[in-house]
């Protein structure tokens, strides 16, 4: 059990684009994070409330700050999921049609999710690969959301290169022996329409809240955001088995 964990001062509060939406109810906030899925600033400012209450609860429940972050970070990705099926009603908060047992508030609603993760499996310390200093959750769950939609081939290639540090060499032998011959062009090409896509996938509001600088057109893909997304690239489906695409 870990008592000193302190949780990383939320640059979230602070934004302009979160801090006017903090003033709105759960329900609100809820509401039009799904209604309006290209928003991200909803979720954030989800977050940017309940985070505090998050950490505290999990730092009294695992054994490590290491552990502690990765908790931390699926704890809001459950949240990212669920919210989606998630009903205000007058007895309270439902998960989707088929909960008959109504949550009393928003807030209990999130501390059950808190529990859940407090008693779900976690891995060992020297798997875990998320650091909560270099990818804030919110980012994290939407930048994961976004590797989903990039095609089979091309997302195994970002997470091998970025997140796994291959060489192309080892690369194109895995590839070679898994029927798939690739070249180093094909490979560039690959990175770059990867990290294209990932732009294209992520709100824009969430990439001003998260990255440094957004390039104005959508053909091209900034210097900088390359460098933000290679800076979290260690956090890219950090606890997963390595993808192999069909």
């Amino acid at each position: 059990m870990v008592r000193t964990a302190v949780l990383p001062p939320l640059m979230e509060y602070t934004h302009p684009l979160v801090q006017p939406l903090l003033k709105l109810s759960d329900q609100a906030l809820v509401e039009s994070f799904q209604q309006q899925l290209q928003q991200g600033r909803y979720f954030v400012a989800i977050f940017a409330r309940y985070a505090p209450l998050v950490y505290s609860v999990l730092s009294h429940h695992a054994r490590s700050q290491v552990q502690i972050d990765f908790l931390y970070a699926k704890t809001w990705q459950t949240i990212f999921v669920s919210l989606h099926a998630l009903k205000f009603t007058e007895a309270g908060v439902l998960m989707g049609e088929e909960d008959q047992v109504p949550t009393p508030t928003f807030r209990a609603w999130v501390l059950n999710q808190v529990a859940a993760s407090v008693h779900s499996p976690v891995p060992a310390i020297e798997t875990i690969s998320y650091t909560l200093q270099v990818a804030s959750p919110p980012f994290w769950c939407y930048l994961e959301a976004a590797l989903a939609y990039l095609p089979a081939l091309t997302r195994l290639i970002l997470v091998t290169t970025q997140t796994f540090h291959w060489n192309t060499e080892r690369l194109i032998a895995f590839l070679e022996a898994e029927g798939q011959p690739i070249t180093l062009g094909e490979i560039s090409q690959h990175l770059q329409n990867g990290y294209q896509l990932l732009r294209d996938c992520l709100p824009s509001d969430l990439q001003t809240i998260y990255l440094s600088q957004i390039a104005p057109a959508k053909t091209t893909v900034s210097q900088d955001f390359h460098a933000d997304l290679d800076r979290l690239a260690n956090n890219l489906f950090a606890e997963e088995n390595l993808p192999i695409p069909a």
